[in-house]
């Protein structure tokens, strides 16, 4: 205890003056400590009383004025609190204590919602931190403290004035940089969590033109070119981060697998090199390493290099041999791999069900895939990942009634789970029953997922059985450009044009399927992708196009 009471006496001594300019009494002096401590318990009751008899002995002690002020609001008397705070601004207008009132008064107002009020306190507070720590000799902090600024900015953005918020934090920028960046950041990470990509990347470009070593904002910036697959952007953006931090080992992973997708074999080598000498996580570093290569399209180099680890066991080993052996199509031993993960992996067995279950449908084995659902189930009954990948799993065993059911159990546990809207809409469109509500489905489905190629193509062939051909056709040439040669989504488009007497573009549609089926660009398993190969041929033997497809 006499540890804690040094501090807070040479505190008082040196920060609560009398009446008179000198020092407070020590009666004055002992109540304040005792609030201290009262408040340091959480007993805001005793805090409170110690207080009011510290100002017994010193009336005029700003600083016992904005310590009462503190314990006032934090009992909710907001209007004694603000009272309190303005006492001490009028003792000391332009000392240390009357920033800590304004800033006070300000919190107070925003929490009221009185943003006009918040703004004057709160800037008269930041004007005076910002002269108090240009006052400060060479050997004290010169750091102004940037509570001021961040109240504001927060009062502002949640009052709807964004362009304000956003000046706050270029106004702290000016004093302390950093502090200004990690303000942007905040806010980009609002609008990102929202799904505005464009608003968040803005904030974040800003966070880094006013502190370039800002690298958690790089670093964010970099994922977002990914998320875009703007290899060139997200290269400048990882290779700054990594200026910003030459340590940070989620850049080097990062960088070392765009060298490799690029071509850029040494380059990549030496990154991953130089994220094994760094990281203490041996097992990630081997996963991380193998993960890029599987995302640069070498599945087999990271076969090698998780075959040469060789040290503790850990599930995310196994996990992204599953990956890599998923990538080659070796699709019973991926299976056997993802059982290597076992249930005390949590949150990753998981994913090592859902990922072992789409590798048995994929060996022919559907009925395998439901029942090791089915178990993972019993054990995680409401996780949605798993019912998910139940009813997918139940729709490939071609048991079309389940799966519905199955997705319906989907929603009534997470209403906003897109990719079960979409299944249930489409699903609804594939029987041509409940189009209006079908339409709704995926109408929400895109509200959170915009731009989705294949909810866009859902909703497509919604409008396709509804009739509505105009509208058919705008969403499935929006899908078709949203997400690539996809064989479903170009036989949907075929199917449009045809009906909209375009033959030559149906041709061209169903020519582009076969060729999407060819690459691989199929997930439905070898009997599905065999049946729909098969109609294609004979929509092309229609249109007197086969000869042309072959």
């Amino acid at each position: 205890m006499a540890a804690l009471l040094a501090p807070l006496l040479a505190l008082a001594l040196a920060a609560a003056p009398g009446a008179g300019g000198g020092h407070a009494s020590a009666q004055a002096i002992g109540h304040y400590l005792g609030a201290r401590q009262a408040e340091a318990a959480g007993d805001l009751g005793r805090a409170l009383e110690e207080l009011r008899l510290a100002l017994v002995f010193d009336e005029r002690s700003p600083q016992i004025r904005v310590a009462r002020a503190e314990v006032l609001a934090q009992l909710d008397r907001l209007g004694d609190a603000e009272r309190e705070a303005q006492r001490a601004v009028a003792l000391a207008p332009e000392g240390e204590e009357a920033a800590d009132a304004w800033l006070l008064i300000g919190q107070i107002a925003a929490h009221r919602h009185d943003l006009r009020k918040a703004t004057d306190a709160l800037r008269t507070a930041a004007a005076l931190e910002v002269r108090l720590a240009a006052a400060r000799g060479p050997d004290e902090d010169q750091t102004p403290d940037p509570e001021p600024w961040r109240v504001l900015a927060r009062a502002q953005l949640e009052g709807g004035d964004e362009r304000g918020a956003a000046a706050t934090w270029a106004d702290l920028g000016k004093v302390l940089p950093a502090e200004g960046a990690r303000g942007y950041r905040r806010m980009a990470r609002r609008y990102l969590d929202d799904g505005d990509a464009g608003r968040g990347g803005r904030y974040l470009r800003a966070a880094v033109a006013l502190y370039p070593g800002d690298r958690e904002a790089w670093k964010l910036l970099a994922r977002l070119a990914d998320q875009r697959d703007d290899d060139a952007e997200a290269r400048t953006d990882w290779e700054a981060a990594l200026r910003a931090e030459p340590e940070d080992t989620d850049a080097l992973a990062a960088l070392g697998r765009l060298s490799a997708r690029a071509g850029d074999l040494p380059g990549a080598q030496a990154y991953f090199r130089q994220l094994r000498l760094l990281e203490p996580d041996d097992a990630g570093a081997a996963v991380a390493e193998a993960v890029a290569w599987v995302d640069a399209r070498r599945p087999q180099d990271a076969l090698t290099r998780l075959h040469a680890y060789g040290g503790a066991p850990d599930a995310r080993v196994p996990f992204a041999r599953g990956l890599a052996l998923e990538a080659l199509k070796r699709w019973p031993e991926a299976s056997a791999a993802y059982g290597e993960v076992g249930p005390e992996a949590g949150d990753l067995w998981v994913d090592a069900q859902v990922n072992r279950a789409h590798a048995l449908d994929q060996a022919g084995r559907p009925a395998e895939a439901v029942a090791l659902l089915g178990k993972a189930l019993q054990r995680r009954p409401r996780d949605e990942g798993l019912l998910f990948a139940r009813g997918v799993a139940e729709e490939r065993a071609g048991d079309s009634d389940a799966a519905l059911a199955q997705m319906k159990a989907v929603l009534a546990i997470a209403p906003d789970h897109a990719e079960a809207l979409n299944f249930v809409g489409y699903t609804y469109a594939e029987r041509g029953e409940h189009l209006d509500e079908a339409e709704r489905l995926l109408g929400r489905a895109l509200e959170l997922r915009p731009g989705n190629g294949f909810f866009l193509d859902s909703l497509g062939w919604i409008y396709f059985r509804k009739g509505d051909l105009s509208r058919a056709l705008q969403a499935l040439e929006r899908a078709d450009a949203a997400a690539g040669p996809e064989p479903t989504i170009l036989e949907h488009l075929g199917d449009a044009y045809r009906r909209a007497q375009r033959s030559a573009d149906a041709e061209q549609a169903y020519r582009r399927a076969l060729r999407a089926l060819d690459a691989g660009g199929s997930d439905d398993g070898p009997d599905r992708t065999a049946r729909q190969r098969a109609a294609l041929e004979h929509k092309l033997d229609e249109l007197g196009g086969r000869a042309g497809a072959r």
